[in-house]
């Protein structure tokens, strides 16, 4: 045990009814993945900083030991001697808090290229293990042969070779994957255990104020916490009983967690969430401030409905074309569908709007060739951050949009630009030492360099990089962002471009937004936008910063696999590398697609090839479903969506199966009733079933997942909340396909006139839930 002292800010008479009134009633706490050898942990992402100051004593069940600098301390252990799970406790004179650690799953492979007798001045590997940048991993040759070490958790990474700066497949690894574009990329395999060596559990029962645990006999540790505090544990050979705390009782909304490990890896994490002390077995009884229940859509303003002709404006340009003007849409729109009940028809409880601020009035044209020139319709280049653009409203429209949002248990997440502003911008042209070099001391610009230059680069000319070295800038901006939740009472934010900024930005803005909830009651939901590795991905996920991003290799994944011949037992591993890296009951968003992609269906319709470029395709030709069964395939897709778990988040327009290249095409006006034809109809019914069904049970809310087939044409997902099971039957060939099933009182879906005979027919290319 030791005991640190940490003397940041000065304890007030108000920290102990803070302290319960934020950490006794928020989600738990997320879990530390630790680093090999040694992990920093800021004290500031656990306690709130009324408490930093006091005396924290800290006692680990691990070996390991400590080293104090400010509010953060560094622990030190031998990664082969720690258990996979174990508990770091923190007391302070008012409360003690246990902060769940996982033990890091890195491994270091070694990546070996034989050139045949060829050499090369540089030979670097760029894939998803170094978020795609090759100048992170350079190969030293070394008798002939040219060699790198791979530091990387468990699973399988796609990845090119780099010859003297040239793209090349790996000749010699026969592990290969299409890459979606008409090309193959190379699999680096980093092994992972057994999974059936790993421990499992499952919800069991409820019973005399006790939750019961299913467990497999190789559960050997097992860890359970309420509201961040160990309670005790009684087990057999088969199962886990938890008493529920009395304390339980006092508060509205707390959460049981358990999870286990043996000495290759830890089980699936469980969470049951209880409303004054009795677990939730309803899923009515969940309110819009429950995070999980979450069931999203993102609506592009200017492209959803234009509802106030008055304020329609184009940018008069004659250098702009058609798709890259205003169309119209605004917040007056937004509201015309809220009050007509369109999101209650989709079951949708959660919009994300994109940019509401003050865009500039001009044209301004790309960097990169074929240099066209755009308007800001999108919304995503700030002349100001906390005035509404006149094109889409005023701060009036925007209350009233709120309002009938929340009339309706409705949460509303306003996209925030924190990476850059616009030219135009008075903050840019008063303190350009604000802001970041667009000259490198190369001579270079620093011009969309994501990776060299991730947290510094400019994504245009006229799009100037905040600098966040500055203190005075991180406070600037997150009272910006803070002033959207304190006037409008919005419920969050979708956050732009997260990997471009650096983390003291998102412990700022998330420490204010704490200390908001902690007073107002409100609970702030904060989602992410990064392109990269999973573990980059993660470093900006935590008690302390974000609470989820966008599982975008979730989707790249399964667009690739849905849409060829590839088994579906790789979608698993993909899935199950996303819940080792987030939880199993993580808020990562898992996406139908988004305003930066092309629209998945014009692939899987055929309109769209997979080695065409999909942005000119959309300047040059008018891409549609060329083939019915892309809505076959899109609604496998959203049936994927909302089983797993997470935040499912549809693209407008994704609901019917709307077309569209690549940007700005597959930003098209949406479409309602009459203008839909009879396939739009009727997957857009089709989806208001399977989202309508993911609100209103626990099992795909709060259930565990299990693959029961994953095989290279059919997979099988059930996920299973105390003995109620929700099951998905995927087919991806041109063959029906018959399964069985336990048939006791459930329905079908999507053929609800049809009666089950312990065995399902699944049509080609289609896709059934049992529930």
């Amino acid at each position: 045990m030791l005991v640190i002292s940490i003397y940041i800010l000065a304890c007030n008479k108000d920290a102990k009814q803070n302290l319960l009134d934020l950490n006794d009633t928020g989600l738990p706490y997320s879990v530390i993945t630790l680093m090999p050898d040694s992990t920093v942990i800021n004290i500031g992402e656990f306690l709130i900083d009324s408490l930093i100051g006091q005396s924290l004593t800290v006692d680990c069940n691990a070996p390991c030991s400590f080293k104090v600098v400010g509010n953060r301390f560094t622990m030190k252990y031998d990664n082969d001697s720690i258990p996979y799970i174990f508990l770091l406790k923190i007391k302070t004179q008012y409360t003690s808090r246990a902060l769940l650690c996982k033990k890091s799953e890195l491994k270091t492979v070694e990546l070996t290229f034989n050139p045949a007798n060829n050499i090369y001045k540089e030979v670097k590997v760029k894939g998803e293990f170094n978020s795609w940048n090759a100048d992170a991993t350079i190969l030293d040759l070394s008798n002939g042969v040219y060699k790198a070490r791979i530091t990387a958790p468990p699973g399988s990474y796609q990845y090119k070779l780099m010859l003297d700066g040239k793209e090349s497949s790996h000749v010699g690894n026969a592990d290969s994957v299409s890459n979606g574009m008409g090309g193959w990329n190379n699999l680096l395999i980093v092994p992972k255990a057994d999974e059936s060596a790993l421990p499992r559990l499952h919800t069991l029962a409820i019973k005399d104020g006790k939750v019961i645990i299913g467990k497999t006999a190789n559960a050997a540790t097992v860890i359970a916490l309420w509201q961040n505090q160990e309670v005790a544990t009684s087990s057999s050979s088969e199962s886990i009983e938890i008493l529920i705390p009395q304390e339980a009782t006092k508060l509205e909304r707390s959460f049981l967690r358990v999870i286990a490990c043996n000495a290759l890896g830890s089980s699936n994490d469980i969470w049951i969430p209880l409303q004054n002390g009795k677990v939730i077995e309803d899923a009515a009884l969940l309110k819009r401030s429950d995070k999980h229940l979450n069931n999203m859509y993102f609506v592009l303003v200017d492209r959803f409905v234009d509802g106030d002709t008055s304020n329609t404006l184009k940018t008069n340009d004659a250098r702009i074309m058609e798709k890259a003007n205003y169309y119209g849409g605004d917040l007056q729109g937004i509201v015309r569908k809220l009050r007509d009940g369109y999101f209650d028809k989709l079951g949708i409880n959660c919009i994300w709007i994109s940019p509401i601020v003050q865009n500039p009035l001009g044209a301004y044209q790309e960097y990169p060739a074929p240099n066209r020139w755009f308007s800001g319709y999108h919304g995503y280049w700030p002349v100001h951050e906390t005035i509404i653009d006149f094109r889409f409203g005023n701060d009036a429209v925007f209350k009233t949009l709120v309002d009938e949002a929340h009339k309706r248990n409705i949460n509303v997440l306003l996209d925030f630009v924190s990476n850059h502003v616009h030219a135009e911008n008075l903050l840019f042209k008063e303190h350009p030492e604000y802001f970041t070099q667009l000259e490198l001391a190369d001579g270079r610009k620093n011009l969309r360099l994501w990776d060299e230059q991730r947290l510094t680069t400019w994504f245009e000319p006229f799009m100037p990089d905040i600098n966040y070295e500055k203190a005075e800038v991180v406070n600037l901006m997150s009272d910006s962002a803070m002033y959207w939740i304190k006037k409008f009472g919005i419920d969050g934010f979708r956050h732009d471009a997260v990997k471009h900024v650096p983390s003291p930005f998102w412990l700022t803005l998330t420490q204010k937004i704490k200390a908001y909830s902690s007073k107002s009651g409100n609970e702030i939901y904060q989602i992410g936008e990064t392109f990269g590795s999973r573990e980059l991905i993660r470093s900006y996920v935590s008690s302390g910063q974000l609470d989820g991003q966008f599982d975008f290799n979730i989707y790249f994944d399964a667009s690739r696999i849905l849409l060829s011949d590839e088994s579906f037992a790789n979608l698993k591993n993909s899935v199950l590398s996303s819940l080792s890296a987030f939880g199993h009951h993580h808020l990562m968003g898992n996406i139908s697609g988004n305003h930066d992609m092309p629209r998945f269906v014009s692939f899987a319709g055929g309109a769209l090839k997979s080695n065409e470029d999909a942005k000119e395709a959309g300047w040059s030709r008018n891409i549609t479903v060329a083939d019915t069964t892309g809505y076959h395939k899109l609604l496998q897709l959203h049936v994927l969506n909302m089983m797993l778990p997470g935040v499912p988040c549809t693209y407008y327009g994704d609901e019917y199966g709307d077309a569209g290249a690549g940007d700005p095409d597959n930003r098209r006006m949406a479409r309602f009733g009459d203008d839909l034809n009879s396939n739009e109809s009727l997957l857009l019914d089709q989806f208001s079933k399977i989202s309508h069904l993911r609100n209103q049970q626990m099992a795909l809310l709060y259930g565990e997942l299990n693959f029961t087939e994953a095989g290279d044409s059919v997979l099988i997902m059930e996920r299973n909340y105390f003995g109620k099971k929700v099951i998905a039957f995927f087919n991806k060939s041109d063959k029906l396909v018959k399964r069985k099933v336990d048939t006791n009182g459930r329905k079908l879906l999507f053929r609800s006139d049809s009666k089950l005979n312990n065995e399902i027919e699944i049509p080609p290319h289609g896709v059934e839930v049992v529930y």
